[in-house]
Order: C-alpha cells, then sequence, then structure tokens
C-alpha cells in the first residue's frame, strides 16, 4: 500500500487527513483536505498548499508571497507567517476540503486575505531594500 504522499508524488490527487489547528477554521482536526500536485510555478498568492516545513513535517498553510525559488506561507490561525521554504518543498495545492472522512467535499477558494496580503508586501519590500543597501 503507498502512502498518499507517495501516490500525490506519482502525480495523483489524494485527500490528506488534517491533524493541526493552525488553519483553523477554513482547515480543521478531523478534515481531509484533496491535494493536487503542483504543476506549475509559483503556486496563486492565496492558496492553500501542501509542503515541507524546516522541521520536515508536512503542513497546509495559505500562500502569502513566492518568488522564482521561495515560498512564504501562513497558518490563518497562526500569529507569524512561516519562515520561507524552498520551491521544491512544496509539493501540492489544495483543491477542496471535506469534515469528517465521509463529508461531501467544498471547493476551497484561492482568495488572497487581507493579512497575506500585507505579509507578501513586506517580503517583498525588505528584499527590494536589502538588494539596495550596500554591502559591509
Amino acid at each position: 500500500m503507498t502512502s498518499p504522499i507517495q501516490e500525490l508524488l506519482q502525480g495523483r490527487q489524494v485527500w490528506i487527513p488534517v491533524a493541526g489547528r493552525s488553519m483553523a477554521p477554513v482547515l480543521t482536526p478531523g478534515d481531509e483536505a484533496l491535494v493536487a500536485p503542483l504543476r506549475s510555478w509559483p503556486p496563486p498568492t492565496g492558496s492553500i498548499v501542501l509542503l515541507v516545513n524546516a522541521t520536515g513535517r508536512f503542513v497546509l498553510h495559505r500562500v502569502c508571497a513566492h518568488d522564482w525559488f521561495w515560498c512564504t506561507t501562513h497558518g490563518l490561525a497562526n500569529a507569524l507567517p512561516d519562515p520561507p521554504v524552498r520551491r521544491s518543498s512544496v509539493i501540492g495545492v489544495a483543491l477542496r476540503r471535506r469534515r469528517g472522512a465521509s463529508g461531501q467535499g467544498v471547493r476551497l477558494l484561492h482568495i488572497s486575505t487581507p493579512a497575506a496580503g500585507v505579509i507578501g508586501w513586506a517580503v517583498r519590500s525588505a528584499r527590494w531594500l536589502r538588494a539596495r543597501l550596500p554591502r559591509r
């Protein structure tokens, strides 16, 4: 039997169980998210992606900023965004959510939240400033 992550890496859509509360109220423990392989880069700002974070755990978080090599995500219930992850760490995009294993799937909207917009602006501004400041 193959794991859902293996199936995802083989190009199939899979239902991934949600265990944490970082995406509440959109995704809560006991929900499942239908995740499709990420076919192109970058994922839309505001979309929910499956990624491997810096500690090696799989998380579903909303994209708040990205460039060609990095992606910054944010759990809706978290106070701060996650540290940026490499492009190769983002392995799928969530399409639907269902409450409980037998519930009907509900489409997840890829809408940028105001917080995602502000965080994205701050990240882009910091990169712009860093590129223009003299090197020590």
